[in-house]
């Protein structure tokens, strides 16, 4: 049986129809959907800001406790000047009562001034084996003779080496050791007591230039964590001037979806209400043609056409 063609054509807008105005709603949620969670999405920019300002004073800490420690260095060493100073001028005195004595042991020779015993014949000896004044041995040791039936004697130089001087037995020995002793005495005695102005003067300078010199460096310690923290205040504002950037654009950017998703709403509703007259011509084609098509039916059934 060959069915009327008004029913299918019905029946296929009907369903258009229907299918049209169950889309259009989901299409409205739809694009609600999507434009709100653009909207709301956008760069974390109270975070951020925090996270740069704890960077910055995490900077500024650090920075002060590297230059509290060095100044607490250079302080240290400022400070221990003073004690600087005493040794250097005690180091200076030294040095020089050292050099006097030393000067006056050179004056004394053997030869000139000889201690009893000594003459000529034992001086020359001495002298051939290096020792002429007092300054050239610092004493004497005791040794056994080969026949280990009498004790003599050695002389010890200035470099700690033993010298054997024939006719020198321990008597003589310890005549020369008492002799150096006698000199020694004198010197020390006669040596300088303290340092000459210009001495002294010249110790002070060095001092007050190593004083000046860590003046100069403490500066330095203060004007680097100046500078590093310069540094660090222009990272913070660089990087919120940054950030204020990308929320402005973020910003446009919403205000651009916003403005794409009302205009795609006014068109949805639009379309929404279009899709209203349509569906209802629809059911009023509908329902006209229901009435034809059963009466073309039925003729179909009786006439055969």
């Amino acid at each position: 049986m060959k069915v009327p063609s008004g029913f299918a054509v019905v029946d296929e807008y009907s369903v258009r129809s229907e299918t049209t105005s169950t889309a259009l709603p989901v299409a409205v949620a739809s694009a609600a959907a999507e434009s709100g969670v653009r909207a709301v999405a956008g760069p974390p920019y109270p975070k951020a800001q925090d996270r740069l300002t704890d960077r910055c004073h995490a900077e500024l800490a650090e920075v002060e406790k590297r230059k509290i420690r060095k100044l607490r260095d250079v302080d240290k060493r400022i400070d221990a000047l003073a004690e600087e100073l005493r040794q250097d001028l005690a180091r200076a005195l030294a040095g020089k009562q050292a050099a006097y004595v030393r000067d006056q042991l050179t004056r004394r020779v053997i030869a000139q001034s000889p201690p009893h015993g000594i003459g000529p014949t034992l001086a020359a000896r001495l002298a051939a084996a290096g020792i002429r004044t007092a300054a050239d041995f610092l004493g004497y040791r005791t040794v056994q003779n080969g026949s280990y039936t009498s004790t003599g004697a050695v002389l010890v130089s200035h470099s700690g080496q033993f010298v054997n001087v024939q006719g020198i037995g321990e008597a003589k020995a310890i005549a020369l050791d008492e002799w150096r002793k006698a000199v020694l005495a004198s010197a020390v005695a006669r040596q300088p007591s303290a340092l000459a102005p210009v001495e002294r003067q010249s110790i002070h300078q060095g001092v007050t230039l190593r004083r000046a010199q860590l003046t100069d460096q403490r500066r330095t310690v203060e004007y680097e964590a100046d500078a590093l923290r310069t540094q660090a205040r222009k990272q913070l504002e660089e990087g919120q001037e940054r950030l204020t950037r990308e929320n402005a654009l973020a910003g446009d950017k919403a205000r651009q979806q916003r403005q794409e998703f009302g205009r795609r709403t006014v068109e949805i509703q639009q379309n929404s209400a279009l899709h209203g007259r349509l569906s209802a011509e629809v059911r009023s084609v509908r329902h006209r043609r229901r009435g034809l098509s059963y009466a073309c039916y039925l003729r179909f059934l009786c006439i055969g056409r």
